[in-house]
């Protein structure tokens, strides 16, 4: 699927709620602004208190105070916001997956055992909601955010701009050459992970009959089995993320020794302490945007996956409604039946039997399932 898909997906996934993840971008907004203006009044604050400027310190200090106040105020909302929001999108999304599964034909879903529609169902909704909710608002604020950054900065001093935004995209660019490759990792993950909690829901729900038949080693090893290779898919994929954010933090790091000597050089050619305070806050509100950004870029990667996954749910064809009503008790009777779940791995092979009414009868694969 094209990235334009992806978001057509997600854009009707959150009907109903795109009001207020605007609102909580909005909010956002207002909180960078508020973050500006304290930058603001401690450079004048500064300035004030080593007489470069005139003006009522006390009146700085005041403002500042209620700076304070008003991040902590909108940050909390903001964060109520996103819990509210978050959480009805996953029940609307488990609501409409569950009735559609349902209503699905159970011969085009059979191939899917019920521990990995769980699995769909609640780790990836999780995944889903919590990039549309959380994600998406938070990033659009960290691009604002990054943007006002750079031109309060640049009206301070151009240069100093320049060098602390080229320092860090460099190293962004390395790190995210391997964005693919993470990617391809998730969808394993999440695949062996949907393996994982069907074996153990399959063999715990039969766990008395397994342990009759002595199959208890065998399904303990086959778990050993698919541990082993989600641990081994999910420490590369580590390794790349490790990778990927030590490059950032280093970016970072050269920036604000940048900004640092910069404004030791400044101060050296008569410039005022406030200015320096100035600077050293702005490079950090110009970097880490980028910073947040590298972190919340593996989201967007994660929740492709997502997406691909539920999608395989919703595509399952509904079950045709009949009106035909049968009176009585009724049995089944089976004469030479051939079933496969995939082509050429028979379950089922000229299989014959009557199933009277009323009547209990077990058909058993190696797990106990049947």
């Amino acid at each position: 699927m094209s990235i334009r898909g992806y978001i057509k997906w997600l854009w009707a996934a959150a009907e109903g709620l795109r009001a207020r993840i605007f609102l909580q971008a909005a909010v956002g907004v207002v909180h960078v602004v508020v973050s500006l203006m304290y930058v603001w009044t401690s450079k004048q604050l500064v300035d004030i208190a080593t007489s470069r400027v005139e003006g009522n310190i006390y009146l700085f200090i005041v403002a500042m105070v209620a700076c304070i106040l008003t991040q902590i105020l909108l940050s909390t909302y903001v964060s109520r916001m996103e819990v509210e929001s978050e959480l009805d999108m996953k029940n609307r999304l488990r609501h409409r997956l569950f009735s559609h599964m349902m209503d699905s034909r159970w011969a085009s879903g059979a191939k899917m055992h019920t521990g990995d529609v769980m699995n769909r169902i609640w780790e990836d909704v999780d995944n889903i909601a919590n990039t549309v909710c959380v994600v998406v608002p938070q990033t659009t604020v960290t691009c604002i955010q990054f943007v006002a950054a750079v031109t309060f900065l640049a009206i301070l001093d151009y240069r100093l701009a320049m060098a602390v935004v080229l320092i860090l995209p460099t190293f962004l660019l390395l790190s995210r050459v391997y964005a693919r490759r993470i990617r391809h990792y998730t969808k394993e993950i999440r695949d062996i992970d949907s393996r994982v909690q069907a074996h153990i829901q399959e063999s715990m729900h039969h766990r008395t009959l397994v342990s009759s038949m002595e199959y208890t080693p065998c399904v303990v090893e086959d778990l050993e089995s698919m541990q082993e290779d989600l641990r081994e898919k999910v420490m590369r994929r580590t390794d790349f993320t490790l990778f990927s954010r030590k490059m950032m933090q280093m970016g970072f790091s050269v920036g604000y020794l940048s900004a640092f000597v910069w404004g030791a050089f400044r101060l050296q050619a008569g410039a005022g302490y406030g200015l320096m305070t100035a600077f050293m806050q702005l490079a950090g509100q110009v970097q880490r945007p980028i910073m947040e950004l590298s972190r919340q870029l593996p989201s967007f990667i994660h929740v492709t996956t997502a997406v691909d996954r539920l999608i395989e749910l919703t595509d399952l064809p509904l079950e045709e409604r009949g009106a035909v009503h049968l009176a009585g008790e009724v049995g089944i009777r089976m004469e030479n039946v051939t079933f496969a779940y995939k082509e050429g791995e028979n379950v089922l092979e000229n299989f014959s039997y009557d199933f009277a009414a009323g009547q209990m009868t077990a058909v058993l694969g190696h797990t106990g399932a049947g």
